[in-house]
């Protein structure tokens, strides 16, 4: 797969088995934004950080939402 780069949009179908140890708030917020396509804000920590705050804000409640998950969960849009 090429290099994903921050600024295109993903999407990941797969809730990572690691994101079931996660409050229950942010596995929700996983389930919610799986299948939906979000742009890679940036790479942190071999983790592409996805930009879901257009979706998550005003669902859930605070502000610049993001989900960090690694690469082979994702695929371009």
């Amino acid at each position: 797969m090429p290099r994903l780069k921050v600024g295109q949009f993903v999407v990941f179908d797969t809730v990572p088995e690691w994101a079931e140890r996660l409050p229950p708030d942010s596995r929700r917020i996983f389930e919610f934004c799986r299948g939906k396509p979000y742009p890679i804000a940036e790479r942190e920590r071999g983790m592409l950080v996805l930009d879901v705050s257009s979706d998550v804000d005003t669902k859930f409640g605070g502000r610049f939402n993001d989900i960090r998950i690694e690469a082979k969960f994702v695929r371009p849009v």
